[in-house]
């Protein structure tokens, strides 16, 4: 589904990712690891094609997206949920979820049917569908955040630190969300410091510091590595 080949990324002539390397597979649930300023969440905004200053091959479902302007690689069928969710506060929740799916189908029957399978996977957003959505808790917000993104029927999904101020209890059931729009065959890249969740969550992870791929391999085999014990699961 994803391929990036030796990809480096720079701002402003400043060099932040260093040739890293990664795949998602069809379906599959992968982690990208890493401290604060590792390179994460330029990772994820080369992708979309929010970062500009890059080389390196990002292949998505065959093709080439290297240099496509953001727009076209959401209607290629890719979606970032940004990290701290981003809506507009002064709209109301269903507003915030159609604007999700403006640049993939400006067609309003089938906006509509996208509609009524959102609120199908989020009963409480279609029970606040006329509330502004800054009244909204931080983790009905970040159900609003993946709601508008999927929207767009995307066939993968990028998501930037999805845990990011939520208590346990919302943490569990956003992660179920996440894992039900795996399972109707959208693949996912999570970007998560909590590494115990994203590990325990996903097939592969990677691991990256100071923009440079360091670890790879299956989630399971990376949560029993010393070096991921010590420097992320505090053991």
């Amino acid at each position: 589904m994803l391929t990036i080949e030796n990809l480096h990324t720079s701002y402003n002539g400043i060099e932040v990712l260093h040739g890293i390397s990664l795949a998602v597979s069809n379906k599959e649930k992968a982690a990208l690891l890493g401290a604060n300023g590792a390179g994460k969440t330029t990772t994820l905004a080369s992708i979309v094609g929010i970062a500009r200053e890059k080389t390196g091959k990002i292949i998505f479902n065959r093709l080439d997206i290297t240099g496509m302007e953001t727009h076209d690689a959401i209607k290629k069928g890719i979606v970032l949920i940004p990290e701290g969710r981003h809506i507009f506060t002064k709209l109301t929740v269903e507003e915030n979820i159609r604007i999700g799916g403006f640049v993939t189908s400006r067609q309003p029957d089938s906006i509509t049917d996208s509609m009524e399978r959102i609120y199908g996977l989020f009963p409480l957003l279609k029970d606040r569908r006329r509330q502004m959505a800054g009244t909204l808790s931080g983790g009905e917000q970040q159900m609003l955040a993946i709601a508008r993104g999927l929207i767009g029927k995307p066939k993968l999904m990028l998501l930037d630190e999805p845990s990011l101020g939520l208590s346990p209890i919302m943490v569990t059931k956003i992660f179920k969300i996440i894992d039900e729009i795996n399972n109707m065959g959208v693949s996912i890249l999570i970007v998560e410091q909590n590494a115990n969740i994203a590990l325990d969550f996903t097939d592969t992870a990677y691991v990256i510091e100071l923009g440079t791929i360091n670890l790879s391999g299956p989630s399971k085999s990376l949560k029993e590595d010393d070096r991921i014990k010590s420097a992320y699961l505090g053991m």
